[in-house]
């Protein structure tokens, strides 16, 4: 089973080549971080371990931001799909793995 140091690691990987392959007329990576600076500290957390309860996974709940859109399931796994096809659900959902994907995608400078 992967550490929390691999799970970060590789999350910070897979955030940073799906940033960097983002064109420029693209606003996902805007979207993404717009929408995680509106969140707080305890947002942050309870975001990305939601309650047993919740509609919505915490990868899903990335995938919302990034996209913009209104909760589809669909359009979140596509998302996932193209954006880290290596990873599995439990990887996924993971907070380690997403912490790492979001520092990864939002520490890339964006292009000319």
């Amino acid at each position: 089973m992967p550490t929390t140091t691999d799970l970060r690691a590789l999350g910070r990987a897979l955030g940073a080549r799906w940033s960097k392959a983002t064109t420029t007329s693209d606003c996902q990576v805007d979207n993404l971080s717009a929408g995680w600076d509106q969140l707080g500290d305890h947002e942050e957390e309870h975001f990305l371990n939601p309650a047993e309860d919740e509609a919505y996974s915490s990868a899903e709940r990335i995938a919302f931001l990034v996209l913009g859109d209104e909760p589809d399931r669909t359009a979140a796994r596509d998302f996932w799909d193209a954006a880290a096809p290596e990873v599995d659900g439990p990887t996924l959902d993971d907070p380690d793995f997403l912490w790492g994907w979001i520092e990864g995608a939002l520490d890339v400078p964006p292009a000319d």
